[in-house]
């Protein structure tokens, strides 16, 4: 065929596709505009009286259309609708990509984008398209299916088999060429060689049943790359820093004080401890002993390197994965009861209304006199002579009395000025001797939990005051206010609710403002599905080397500073501290570190409560299958088009589809509420749900409403709390 043969063939075939694009597009309006008809009906309005129409937005009409000039490299992330989002190193803000001009990447790729940044509604924006993929993602895990491909040329159908992702944003199925020894339903990891528009792999890993603990365990670690086992040579110059004696000439003695530990039960790395005196006049002296990682952790060294790359120690059900070997976690660098330990010390001088009037910080040498334990303190604090843990704790009594007065003042303190406190649902999952769960509850916080977190949160305001004054290159915890964008979907929202926002302005809320909708909702019963849906609209706080506020806490400067064990900015922080203020180093040395240092704590951050939260998940899909067709009380925690997300009590979340609601639903999102013309779904609602399905692979519940449903109750039970 010539080439202008072939070139007027495809401009036909372009011409015909159009037409039947055309034809298909006013079908699908016509079709859109009876449901929506139908839905107007349902709802009890006649259809003749309202004007129905079907506007598609384009970004063409929504956005500005200037030349995108702009490039970066970035990490893509996908979303089940088609469009994403790159995450670009340096960006505070994600790159939009819309859907059609992904050029085929899926989430975990790095791609080159090319962007424009422009101002909506007062708020920095950008919109892009990927131009190419620079590096694909290697491997993906799932669960081996199978599927019947009918050849119609050989006039019989092929058994083949693909893999289910578990990252719901990967919508492409990739087909498996290699089993590898894997069965189906099997949790799998799947190495990737993808050709033009097919994606295809090998299975490298069987992880076990996708159905069982033990594989969906270790494939959630892999997934979210977390590092289980060190290197020889890290643990090899760990035993050798652990050997490591005292510098006692360079040390504040610290042995004769009343130096204590409170930290809950099974803790094993105790790297913060306290002592405390009231002063003439009212006031404190409040000393916080944090464990001298830095002295144990040398620069440039394969242990340092490592505490980099992991970031942070991760906290599971019935494990713990360190930053640092546990000859050191849980060592020479724990704070235990009768042992010497090496410290950064931090002496506030606190006056009677709690505010911090003097800062110093020494190493030092302390010796704990006692193990404090949350729920026996509570205890103690509650009973007093009547608790069975009074004898114990006898010894430190006078420094509890000291400690329960400095909280209320700082409590007070913190509270003036507006900082937030956001109810949160944690869950304390019991697992038995094979680790399987036999009971989840919700975690209380007593008065020593909110002591020690207000004690912790003065050393980190006051170490950071003081490494800004001294012009000290610092990791700063930093939180952004809420973006007004968000702040406008929540306002109208709280306000559906009852609760007070006059005099409120989405752009420039303040934490006060916050804190006075956090009481009302408390006082209204609704402070659960406030907190969650406040937090949601939060920005999310994030490590910076430049100074910047913490709008939560509503502090002008803030660092994290009191657990170097477990988190490499505390860490980098103990190291500025001696390299710059102690050691007189100079500052510009030591800035990039800051830089890198932030950068390796805030992607550590993201990669353990991504891991956390799915490992939490799993376990709850456990517990919960053997409840499959059971009635609980629950509370709708949010309301998305497609159905509510429901919490029981226990805080296990499912999903309740909106196709099994029993009716024709309309979304309401200013509001957040699903409507039909005789029922209301909205934040906060209390429910009686059914569980009906357990996917305990993607950690996954689906409830209906036992009340209002289409599907037929199964059973009824009582609650597994």
């Amino acid at each position: 065929m010539s080439k202008k043969a072939k070139s007027s063939l495809q401009k036909h075939i372009a011409k015909q596709a159009g037409k039947r694009n055309n034809i298909r597009s006013n079908a699908d309006k016509a079709r859109r505009k009876r449901a929506l008809e139908s839905m107007v009906r349902e709802l009890g309005y006649d259809t003749r009286y309202v004007h129905i129409t079907d506007t598609q937005l384009s970004l063409r009409t929504t956005h500005p259309t200037g030349p995108m000039t702009e490039r970066a490299v970035g990490i893509f992330s996908s979303s089940e609708r088609g469009f994403g989002f790159v995450r670009v190193e340096g960006r505070t803000r994600d790159v939009f990509i819309p859907a059609g001009h992904t050029a085929g990447a899926i989430s975990g790729d790095t791609v080159e984008v090319r962007f424009r940044t422009f101002t909506a509604m007062d708020e920095e924006k950008t919109e892009g398209r990927v131009e190419r993929i620079t590096q694909p993602l290697r491997t993906v895990i799932g669960t081996i299916a199978v599927y019947d491909d009918p050849t119609f040329a050989r006039r019989r159908t092929v058994r083949r088999y693909t893999l289910i992702p578990d990252d719901r944003r990967i919508r492409i199925t990739p087909h498996v060429d290699d089993l590898g020894g894997a069965r189906i339903g099997d949790k799998v990891e799947l190495t990737l060689h993808r050709t033009s528009g097919d994606l295809r792999g090998r299975v490298t890993r069987v992880y076990g049943p996708a159905d069982e603990r033990a594989g969906n365990y270790e494939a959630i670690l892999d997934d979210c790359g977390i590092e289980v086992d060190f290197p020889p040579d890290v643990l090899q110059q760990a035993d050798a820093a652990a050997a490591r004696p005292i510098d006692w000439d360079k040390r504040v003695d610290y042995r004769t004080h009343t130096v204590f530990t409170i930290d809950g039960a099974d803790a094993k790395d105790l790297d913060d401890a306290l002592s405390v005196r009231r002063l003439p006049g009212g006031g404190f002296q409040l000393c916080v002993h944090i464990a001298d990682v830095s002295y144990y952790v040398d620069e440039k060294t394969p242990l340092d390197r490592a505490a980099m790359r992991r970031g942070t120690s991760v906290y599971f059900t019935d494990r713990v994965v360190p930053m640092l070997p546990p000859v050191l976690s849980n060592g020479v660098c724990s704070l235990n009861e009768g042992e010497d330990r090496a410290v950064l010390t931090v002496r506030m001088t606190v006056a009677p209304d709690g505010e911090i009037t003097r800062t110093e910080i020494f190493p030092a040498v302390i010796r704990s006199r006692l193990r404090g334990v949350y729920s026996e303190i509570n205890d103690v604090l509650q009973q007093q002579s009547l608790s069975p843990f009074y004898q114990k704790y006898r010894p430190i009594l006078r420094a509890l009395s000291a400690l329960c007065d400095l909280y209320q003042a700082r409590k007070a303190r913190s509270r003036a000025r507006g900082a937030m406190e956001l109810d949160s649902a944690e869950a304390v999952i019991l697992v038995d001797k094979r680790g399987e769960p036999y009971d989840i509850r919700r975690r209380t916080r007593g008065l020593s939990e909110q002591i020690i977190e207000h004690c912790m949160l003065a050393a980190g305001e006051a170490v950071a005051t003081y490494m800004t004054a001294h012009h000290a290159p610092c990791v700063y915890r930093t939180h952004e206010r809420p973006p007004e964008a968000q702040m406008r979907e929540l306002l109208p929202y709280l306000h559906g609710l009852g609760l007070d926002i006059r005099g409120i302005d989405a752009a420039s809320v303040t934490q006060t403002q916050i804190s006075r909708l956090l009481t009302q909702a408390e006082e209204k019963g609704l402070s659960v599905p406030v907190s969650y849906r406040v937090l949601r609209a939060m920005s999310k706080a994030t490590y910076q080397p430049v100074l910047a506020p913490h709008f939560g806490l509503a502090a002008p400067v803030y660092c994290h500073f009191t657990a170097p064990i477990r988190r490499v900015a505390d860490l980098a922080v103990h190291r500025l501290l001696r390299r710059v203020l102690m050691e007189d180093a100079p500052s510009a040395r030591y800035a990039s570190f800051a830089a890198r240092a932030s950068r390796a704590a805030a992607e550590a951050e993201l990669r353990a409560q991504e891991a956390e939260r799915r490992i939490d998940a799993l376990y709850k899909a456990l517990y919960m299958q053997r409840f499959i067709g059971e009635v609980f009380d629950a509370t709708v925690t949010s309301v998305a088009s497609f159905g509510l997300f429901c919490t029981l009590d226990n805080t296990c979340e499912g999903l309740i589809p909106i196709d099994s609601l029993g009716g024709v639903f309309l979304f309401d999102e200013p509001t957040l509420t699903l409507r039909s013309r005789d029922t209301r779904y909205r934040i906060g609602d209390r429910l009686r749900v059914r569980l009906e399905e357990v996917d305990v692979s993607g950690g996954r519940l689906r409830f209906c409403d036992a009340d209002n449903a289409y599907v037929l109750p199964k059973a009824t039970g009582g609650d597994p709390t």
